[in-house]
């Protein structure tokens, strides 16, 4: 039986799992509390719903390490933002 080595251990067996489904071109979301998460992975290929406990640079540094950005498309990332004019915030909770 073969043993992964160097594979950050905060990436879990389904994540593991939908990272090598991913082909070019294929988006994965990294996201805060703020993004309907669980809806969206319902409309997907996995239909997974992956959380992970860490902040997102120390979530992109561990993913990235195995599955690089395609440096083919015009942007390998996006962010999103509240929009111009916005002046309050949503409710939390």
């Amino acid at each position: 039986m073969g043993l992964l080595k160097n594979v950050p251990p905060l990436l879990t067996a389904d994540l593991l799992h939908v990272l090598r489904s991913m082909g070019h071109g294929d988006t994965l979301v990294l996201c805060d509390c703020n993004f309907p998460a669980a809806e969206v992975a319902t409309k997907t290929t996995s239909g997974k719903h992956i959380q992970l406990s860490v902040d997102l640079p120390t979530a992109l540094d561990s993913i990235c390490t195995l599955l690089p950005l395609d440096f083919f498309e015009e942007y390998q990332a996006k962010i999103m933002a509240p929009q111009n004019g916005i002046t309050s915030k949503p409710p939390t909770g």
